[in-house]
């Protein structure tokens, strides 16, 4: 996750000072370390994967909805898995989960598959590779200190296999909740971040 004493961090082409600048993430945005390809360690600086104004990762299927890649000075990272979890109390995420029925979204498939999903309700979904789910997220609830924050349903759509597996964490009053859905060919991380009051982040990047 992002944190800078500045309020953002460059996103350079190369791992220093001096080449491009790609773009500029603001703190608490999550990103994810490029081990898909390559070591993301080059000396104090880090390659990483990273969206580009899609603070809820994409829903519509576009023609480039692929993870842009960049370098960032180490400083400026902290790793979501190394922050401290909340007081109990401060923050609940929770999922409300039924058996799936085809009849209940609009489904379309990959290359003319029965199983392999491409969009479920005209949103992409991240499981492909597993087929159809056996479970659906019908809704999502998280409670900050009290109040209550209905996930909006759209951002369920591309998440139908998710289970009750969350991960807790803090940072200032920044609240993550992060998990592993599906596995393999088709596992991804999904990170909830909320601040303030507000759903200010879904990220969905590759776990393979």
């Amino acid at each position: 996750m992002i944190q800078s004493k500045e309020g953002y961090t460059n996103i350079r082409s190369a791992a220093n000072a001096q080449s491009t600048v790609k773009a500029k993430l603001k703190n608490n945005t999550v990103v994810l370390l490029d081990e898909a390809t390559e070591d993301p360690i080059h000396g104090n600086w880090i390659k990483i994967l990273y969206y580009v104004n899609r603070p809820f990762t994409y829903l519509k299927p576009e023609k480039d909805m692929n993870l842009q890649s960049g370098f960032l000075h180490k400083s400026q990272l902290v790793n979501i898995e190394d922050l401290p979890s909340p007081e109990a109390g401060e923050f609940t995420m929770t999922y409300t989960v039924a058996p799936f029925h085809k009849a209940d979204y609009k489904l379309s498939y990959i290359d003319g598959s029965t199983t392999a999903v491409e969009t479920v309700n005209g949103n992409v979904y991240y499981a492909a590779d597993c087929g159809l789910p056996k479970t659906a997220v019908k809704s999502a609830t998280a409670i900050i200190n009290g109040h209550k924050i209905i996930i909006p349903e759209q951002y369920l759509f591309g998440i139908l296999h998710a289970e009750n597996a969350l991960t807790i964490k803090k940072y200032n009053k920044v609240y993550i909740a992060y998990q592993t859905i599906g596995d393999g060919a088709c596992g991804n991380h999904l990170v909830w971040v909320f601040e303030g009051k507000n759903l200010v982040q879904r990220f969905i990047g590759w776990a393979y």
